[in-house]
């Protein structure tokens, strides 16, 4: 059987992230920690299929799985703007080569299947927003490409874009100069604990290269599901209301 340990934290509200460290990436948001809980072993699921069909290696873990939470953080709210992400014990271990190779293999799995999504769609249908005030698929492009070069930068690491209106090519030139960044991490930058200030009232965060990496494929994942979702709504419009097809004619 397989045990994987989980790590809760909470809102205020109690809304809940359920996280599942050593399965970079896999995660899930929730209402409350009983609907996370009951949720995490079919998300778990998914998720494994998912590596195996993007050919990322896959640990062991189909069939019979015990799930054991092993610390909870409250207070927390990383789906929201500028939410403080959990910092756990897990986030506090020195960040391995081998667990970095194997977190980039991910982030390629999961950035091939972000291209699929969007590869080929209607430009009008990048700019179609789900409901008022949501994000457009653009939007959530640009956020991931965004966010990247921001958790990178909690390492003291920062880089730039190089200009220009199209997104894509960013998101390939942001992502090549990341993972450069990660390979060239040395040993005390993979262990050390970063405090950087997070905004204009100098909260603190806690940050390592664990955590970094962690969130940044978390991240990543989320905003798939995102698009997937919006691309699905889009698609159930009236032909009358859209006019328009999902793919370049």
């Amino acid at each position: 059987m397989a045990r994987y340990e989980v790590y809760l934290e909470y809102s205020k509200t109690g809304a809940a992230m359920a996280h599942v460290p050593e399965l970079w990436g896999c995660h899930l948001f929730a209402d409350s920690r009983k609907h996370a809980l009951a949720q995490l072993g079919d998300r778990i699921a998914e998720y494994l299929d998912w590596r195996r069909a993007m050919g990322a290696p896959t640990p062991a873990g189909y069939g019979p799985r015990r799930l054991e939470v092993v610390e909870e953080a409250y207070g927390t709210s990383p789906w929201t703007v500028s939410g403080v992400n959990a910092f756990f014990r897990w986030d506090a271990q020195p960040l391995t080569k081998a667990q970095l190779n194997d977190a980039l293999k991910v982030m390629g799995a999961a950035r091939a299947t972000l291209m699929r999504l969007v590869d080929g769609i209607n430009p009008r249908i990048l700019r179609w927003k789900p409901y008022p005030g949501g994000r457009s698929v653009l939007r959530h492009l640009s956020h991931v490409e965004s966010c990247e070069r921001w958790y990178l930068s909690r390492l003291g690491i920062m880089t730039e874009r190089t200009g220009g209106l199209f997104l894509l090519p960013h998101l390939a030139e942001t992502r090549a100069a990341v993972t450069a960044a990660l390979r060239r991490l040395d040993e005390t930058t993979r262990t050390v604990i970063f405090e950087p200030h997070r905004d204009a009232a100098n909260a603190i965060e806690k940050w390592t290269a664990r955590k970094v990496v962690r969130r940044m494929v978390e991240h990543e994942l989320e905003h798939i599901e995102r698009i997937r979702d919006t691309i699905r709504r889009y698609s159930e419009l009236p032909a009358s209301t859209s006019g328009l097809a999902l793919t370049r004619r």
